[in-house]
């Protein structure tokens, strides 16, 4: 009878531990997916009309498409995409330099324009990237997105092109992710968002 008693713990007891170790393999699942999920979750904006398309920022001058258009592209489509855009009555649009995506980073001093990290109109190369590019990941941006540019923006909070090649790679472009505000580079046949900078005149 013992015996018999000592087989039915045992056996529930096996049950159980693998009950739990599939919730505990389920839950470690869940939050990977959670984390992938924040680099690419929609941002609908929250301090632009929606019937404006685009938005002048004050601190710059410069005007920036509102929604992004046209998904990921690789970086020689995206600068195709920028010279072919005509967009709240204006023409000559363009793809941002690295240090005009830049400018649109908020909420992590060290990674926007005027931060530390080195990756900048006037400094191309790998050897300008270190770890204060690296932005705040671990951080949440300002919004209640969490993305971590301007509340007048909108659009999906991932990485962004910048037209920006790196200096002596013909095959690496800089470009921003907005779900952290680090500045890092790709490969030009790797696929990131777009986001319009218009030229200026003058």
């Amino acid at each position: 009878m013992r015996n018999k008693s000592l087989i039915i713990f045992i056996l529930v007891f096996s049950l159980v531990a693998s009950a739990m170790a599939g919730n505990g393999q389920k839950e470690e699942q869940d939050s990977t997916a959670q984390t992938q999920q924040s680099q690419s979750i929609e941002d609908t904006g929250s301090g632009q009309p929606s019937s404006s398309p685009v938005w002048k920022d004050s601190t710059t001058g410069l005007t920036w498409q509102v929604s992004p258009s046209g998904g990921m592209m690789k970086w020689q489509a995206a600068k195709a995409h920028c010279r072919a855009l005509n967009l709240g009555g204006l023409s000559n649009w363009r793809l941002p330099t690295i240090s005009e995506l830049r400018s649109l980073i908020r909420g992590c001093p060290s990674s926007q324009k005027s931060g530390a990290c080195g990756v900048m109109d006037s400094c191309l190369s790998y050897s300008c990237w270190h770890n204060k590019c690296g932005g705040c990941y671990s951080k949440n941006g300002p919004k209640p997105s969490k993305a971590f540019w301007p509340t007048e923006l909108s659009g999906t909070i991932s990485w962004y092109w910048s037209s920006s090649a790196v200096a002596g790679d013909i095959n690496g472009a800089w470009h921003i992710g907005f779900f952290g505000g680090i500045v890092y580079y790709d490969s030009v046949g790797g696929s990131s968002f777009v986001r319009c900078v218009h030229k200026e005149s003058g």
